[in-house]
């Protein structure tokens, strides 16, 4: 079942966050050493319906060093990819906090909403998150108006 929304702003980028206190951005936040690599590190991905019949597929990059990447790409709905860069992540043991003014690409975009870089400017939000499956499962929870992004999202290559 799609979700209700006028723009892709509302339904996808809005994991733009604020800070959320103490936090890590190449290491595990509960870990004494700081040795621990952070289990967020890495591409995420998961599919999203901002719209009934249009769909995306999303992924997420928390790179090591606290660089973060968003990328919208093909599915049946859509041809071609939009990227997001620019940005920053940190973490707390249960929270993700995205920073920073990014940058959107999209040559060769196409999709049946008409979706472009102009059309899905990113917002901010504060997040919370939950991993199972060895980690390899990632749940993400952002509030009202950004809980499109309240997906099941799984580790990528």
């Amino acid at each position: 079942m799609g979700r209700s929304c006028g723009f892709l702003t509302v339904c996808v980028a809005t994991v733009i966050a604020a800070g959320c206190g103490s936090s890590s951005t190449g290491t595990d936040a509960g870990s004494d050493t700081g040795s621990t690599p952070n289990p967020l590190i890495g591409v995420w991905t998961s599919t999203i319906s901002p719209q009934t019949g249009v769909s995306y597929a999303l992924t997420l990059t928390f790179a090591t060093g606290g660089g973060l990447t968003l990328g919208l790409g093909t599915t049946p709905s859509c041809s071609g990819t939009l990227s997001y860069t620019g940005y920053g992540w940190t973490s707390t043991a249960t929270t993700v906090a995205i920073t920073g003014t990014g940058a959107c690409t999209g040559a060769g975009f196409t999709c049946t909403n008409g979706a472009t870089c102009a059309t899905t400017p990113l917002s901010a939000t504060s997040c919370t998150f939950a991993l199972s499956n060895s980690n390899n499962t990632l749940v993400l929870t952002c509030p009202a108006p950004n809980d499109s992004l309240n997906l099941t999202y799984t580790r990528g290559t």
